[in-house]
C-alpha cells in the first residue's frame, strides 16, 4: 500500500493475485489473442472507461488502436457500471475480437482507470477516452519517447478536435505553472506503469482535472514530461462528454483542491493572475488569465 499526497492506493506487484479480488465483479473470458500486434507479452497496454453514452463511440476508439503498427499492445476496456444496452452490446462485440473487458460497480473514471492500470502488463500505458482515437504511429512514437530516456514518466502529443468542433492543437512544452493556469495535457497520454504506480494512481476523489493532478503529481515525484510535436491523435468535442456533464461548482472546487494541493507551483503563477488581471480590467472580453483568478477567488474568500 503507498501513500501519496494523503491517499492511499493498492498496488498488485506482476503475478500476484489482484487487489480487487474479494470484490464482487464479474471479468469476461480473456480469449488467446490471434494476432501479432496483439501481443501476450504487450509494451502497452490501452485501458479504456465506459460508462453510458459511450457505446456510440468505443468500437471506433478500439479500431483506431487496432491500426496501430510496429508495436505489441493489449487493449483492456472497463465497464464502469453501465446500463447502457448499446454500450453493452459493443463491449460484447470487442470481447469477440480478443480484448479484455472488465465490468465494476459505477465508481468514476478515474477509478475505471486505476482498474485497468492495476490489471495492466505492459511496461506502458494509454490512458484512451471511449470517444477518441489515436493515429497508428502514437504508440510506437511515444514508446520510443519513454525508451530513450528513463528518467521520462509522460508523453503527450499535440491533436486534433472533430466532431462539434474543427481544429488542430499544436501544444506547448511542459510547464507546471501554466499547466495550472490552463490543462493542456489531455489524458491520452502514454505513461510509464512505474509512474503511475509512483503516483498512487489517478485520484478518485476530485470529479474533474484527474488528469492535471496526474502530470503534477508526477512532475514532484522527480519524472519528466516530453512533448511530442506531432498530432497523434484525435479528440471528439460533444455535449453529452463527461466532462460537459460536470456542474461548474465541482469543476472550482477541483480546481480549488489542486491550488491548495500544489501551492508551490500556484504562488507564481497567482501573481501573474493578479497582474495580468490589474493590466485588462477595461477589456470587456477578459483573457484566460482573468477568467482563471476569477473562478476560484471566491471559493478562497
Amino acid at each position: 500500500m503507498a501513500r501519496v499526497l494523503g491517499r492511499a492506493f493498492p498496488f498488485t506487484p506482476r503475478g500476484a493475485p489482484s487487489p480487487f479480488a474479494g470484490h464482487k465483479l464479474v471479468d469476461t473470458s480473456y480469449p488467446q489473442f490471434t494476432v501479432l500486434m496483439m501481443s501476450s507479452s504487450p509494451l502497452v497496454s490501452i485501458v479504456i472507461p465506459c460508462w453510458d453514452g459511450a457505446g456510440k463511440y468505443v468500437e471506433e476508439a478500439v479500431g483506431s488502436v487496432e491500426r496501430s503498427t510496429g508495436i505489441a499492445y493489449e487493449i483492456i476496456l472497463v465497464d464502469d457500471g453501465s446500463f447502457d444496452p448499446a454500450l453493452r452490446a459493443a463491449l460484447e462485440r470487442i470481447d469477440l475480437r480478443g480484448h479484455r473487458v472488465i465490468r465494476q460497480a459505477h465508481a468514476g473514471p478515474s477509478a475505471a482507470r486505476n482498474r485497468g492500470c492495476a490489471q495492466a502488463r505492459g511496461k506502458y500505458v494509454l490512458p484512451l477516452d471511449a470517444d477518441n482515437r489515436i493515429e497508428p504511429g502514437y504508440l510506437l512514437k511515444a514508446a520510443a519517447a519513454l525508451d530513450a530516456c528513463e528518467k521520462v514518466g509522460v508523453v503527450y502529443a499535440d491533436f486534433r478536435m472533430f466532431g462539434e468542433e474543427e481544429r488542430v492543437m499544436h501544444l506547448p512544452d511542459f510547464d507546471p505553472v501554466s499547466l495550472l493556469m490552463d490543462n493542456y495535457i489531455d489524458m491520452c497520454s502514454l505513461i510509464r506503469w512505474e509512474t503511475w504506480k509512483d503516483c498512487g494512481g489517478f485520484d478518485e476523489k476530485i470529479p474533474v482535472m484527474e488528469d492535471l493532478e496526474f502530470w503534477l503529481n508526477a512532475f514532484t515525484h522527480g519524472w519528466q514530461v516530453h512533448h511530442l510535436k506531432e498530432v497523434l491523435f484525435s479528440y471528439r468535442v460533444h455535449a453529452d462528454s463527461f466532462y460537459h456533464s460536470v456542474g461548474e461548482d465541482e469543476k472550482k472546487r477541483s480546481l480549488l483542491t489542486l491550488w491548495e494541493r500544489y501551492y508551490h507551483f500556484m504562488r507564481p503563477a497567482t501573481i501573474a493572475a493578479r497582474a495580468a488581471l490589474e493590466r485588462q480590467k477595461a477589456d470587456t472580453q477578459p483573457p484566460r488569465t482573468r477568467r482563471w483568478w476569477e473562478s476560484i477567488r471566491s471559493l478562497r474568500t
